[in-house]
């Protein structure tokens, strides 16, 4: 099947990262100069293209559940206090300005 060519696309295709083809729309963002470096380098060093780089970040900084690094953490502190023991006290707080 042809596709149609098109003489202005926003679209780009990734077929490395999957099976097929999917249609990824592109964003263009502006950096510093450092800022790019500090990008440059730390895709570099999680062996990704910078794109895909950014595109892991603004799925970890927009996630809606706890990563499963954090999730395998509960219940791992022994001696750590519970919510009620948390919320037991029922000491006075302190008096606030009046506004």
């Amino acid at each position: 099947m042809t596709r149609p060519r098109v003489a202005e696309s926003h679209w780009c295709t990734y077929t490395w990262a999957y099976k097929w083809s999917v249609p990824v729309p592109q964003v263009t963002i502006y950096l510093d100069a450092e800022t790019e470096a500090r990008m440059k380098v730390a895709a570099k060093e999680a062996e990704m293209p910078q794109s895909r780089w950014i595109a892991e970040l603004i799925k970890e900084k927009t996630a809606k559940e706890w990563p499963e690094s954090v999730v395998r953490l509960a219940g791992s502190w022994a001696d750590a206090p519970t919510t009620d023991e948390l919320r037991g006290d029922d000491a006075s707080d302190v008096p606030r300005e009046p506004l």
